[in-house]
């Protein structure tokens, strides 16, 4: 930070080698540029949860050593009990298996050039303004992948048909062979259709 401050005071001319490689995250020639302070990255992720609606309704798991998170998953369930005499042998069932679901994240990236001389000599604070349009930006962007994301480089929308989310298996038609004419009939069928806990 108090080198990014020293660069935005003094100029980079008037940095040591030190203050330098703090600030560098590539050279020039492979189009290198300014690492940004600590506090900006942390500001601008606090404005990312202000701006995402669905994300604060998600659990949030970070990933500090790993490539990818691991959950598992019940592929099939055990069948319904059966009554049986009291000495007669149970029936073996095995049906039961797990599974793993692999949950890899992707990077939502944006590049914004400000120059020196607008950091220096700008009358509003070019720093507060870029954070907050970027802000929001990614916040549309977040949104539309937790909504409507294919799930390919992407999150997996809560309204995207998918056997690894939301499948089409307990859709529920309107109307006896219509699936796009709303009926009473079919409002009360796909309210009993939920489960107990989501209605």
């Amino acid at each position: 930070m108090a080198a990014f401050r020293k660069l935005i005071t003094e100029g980079q001319t008037n940095l040591n080698a030190e203050e330098v490689r703090a600030l560098t995250a590539g050279n020039d020639t492979q189009g290198g540029f300014l690492l940004a302070p600590q506090e900006f990255i942390a500001e601008l992720i606090a404005a990312v949860k202000n701006q995402v609606f669905m994300r604060g309704l998600a659990r949030i798991i970070p990933l500090n050593s790993a490539a990818s998170c691991g959950v598992p998953s019940l592929d099939t369930d055990v069948g319904d009990a059966d009554w049986t005499a009291e000495v007669k042998t149970v029936a073996e069932d095995t049906s039961l298996a797990f599974g793993k679901r692999e949950l890899m994240p992707h990077p939502l990236s944006k590049l914004v050039k400000v120059s020196n001389k607008l950091l220096r000599n700008a009358a509003l604070n070019p720093e507060s303004i870029v954070m907050d349009r970027m802000a929001y930006k990614f916040g549309v962007s977040m949104e539309k992948g937790y909504l409507v994301g294919t799930g390919v480089q992407q999150p997996l929308g809560v309204f995207t048909a998918s056997a690894d989310g939301i499948s089409t298996a307990r859709d529920i038609a309107m109307a006896t062979g219509n699936t796009t004419t709303i009926t009473s009939d079919g409002l009360i069928a796909s309210k009993y259709a939920l489960k107990a806990q989501y209605l």
